[in-house]
């Protein structure tokens, strides 16, 4: 039997409807309804994906209404406005161009707006304090999550909208996309409204991290590294893996190497590809084979970092290799 359950593929459910219920019915709430008050013809425009108990919904409402959404007190909710007309409001706050919106308390929260369009993503609400917790440094239990308003540079909420568009395109059949592709965009959305949530929320009070070397904390994360095998390893792992925050972790390698943690592990997959084109362990691989044991799922990526490292595509060093091996 398996360590963990194998993931479950992408569910998709497009609501085109004139009741509300329809798409309340297929999200992860509690309660959810929307009141209209202004004129018009009330009709719902959602798309509502779910990968491996990650929810990603896109939603359109046209005449002026509020909304009262409970979400699963398992789930944390992320609203990510898109468009809207006049005033769009978020338990009392107004949208900007510069606002997402976090609903993690236990009465859930109420939106007011006009011709609005926005994303929601619900995460589980253990996972997203674990991984927040280690960025952090501090135990789960000492995290008070912020609740409302989240205010970030414009061109993060530019770049957040594009990524869950593409994320959807994706689980919606858009784009091309495998089963373990839709796997990694579930993982992926973690990262990302980790990011989001820490550029704008202040710094937390932590607990002092124990003392330990530059040295040290990059010994356990190639130690960690490494032992993962070609399988993703994000910052929340390393993190986890040496015991403290992110922002001790980034001084260490910053004073080591004069580069983000992030940025040498890439590379370091680039180097371990490189090694392995260069001598490769059976006469018929192909490079997607050597890039995907290794983690790098983006081929087209992949061969465009490789080159630019290397000033070669990965091809020819894997033709240069094997000439070597028939001298």
């Amino acid at each position: 039997m398996d360590a963990h359950p194998a993931p479950k593929p992408a569910s998709l459910q497009e609501i085109r409807s004139r009741s509300w219920e329809r798409l309340a019915r297929v999200s992860p709430v509690l309660e959810a309804h929307q009141t209209q008050l202004g004129p018009g013809d009330f009709s719902v425009d959602g798309v509502v994906a779910r990968a491996n108990e990650v929810w990603l919904i896109k939603n359109r409402l046209g005449p002026l209404s509020v909304g009262n959404i409970v979400p699963d007190p398992n789930v944390l909710a992320f609203l990510v406005p898109v468009k809207w007309q006049g005033d769009f409001r978020f338990n009392g706050t107004s949208s900007t161009n510069s606002t997402i919106f976090l609903g993690s308390g236990p009465d859930g929260y109420m939106t007011r707006g006009t011709g609005r369009e926005y994303f929601n993503i619900g995460l589980d609400r253990g996972k997203f304090l674990h991984a927040l917790a280690a960025l952090e440094g501090v135990h789960p239990g000492e995290i008070v999550l912020h609740d409302g308003a989240i205010t970030i540079p414009e061109f993060k909420v530019v770049r957040l909208r594009q990524v869950l568009q593409t994320f959807l395109n994706e689980l919606s059949g858009k784009l091309p996309s495998t089963w373990q592709r839709q796997t990694l965009i579930a993982e992926n959305l973690y990262g990302v409204m980790l990011e989001a949530y820490l550029a704008g929320v202040p710094t937390f009070k932590t607990r002092r991290p124990r003392a330990m070397s530059h040295e040290r904390i990059v010994r356990i994360a190639e130690e960690h590294f490494a032992s993962a095998n070609g399988a993703a390893v994000s910052l929340v792992d390393l993190c986890n893996a040496t015991g403290v925050g992110r922002t001790v972790f980034y001084e260490a390698f910053a004073y080591l190497f004069g580069v983000s943690p992030l940025r040498y592990f890439k590379h370091r997959r680039l180097m371990q590809a490189r090694e392995s084109l260069m001598a490769p362990s059976t006469p018929n691989v192909q490079v997607k084979d050597i890039a995907l044991s290794l983690g790098l799922t983006h081929l087209g990526r992949f061969s465009t970092e490789y080159r630019t490292l290397f000033g070669e595509n990965p091809s020819s060093t894997l033709l240069n290799g094997r000439e070597d091996d028939t001298v």
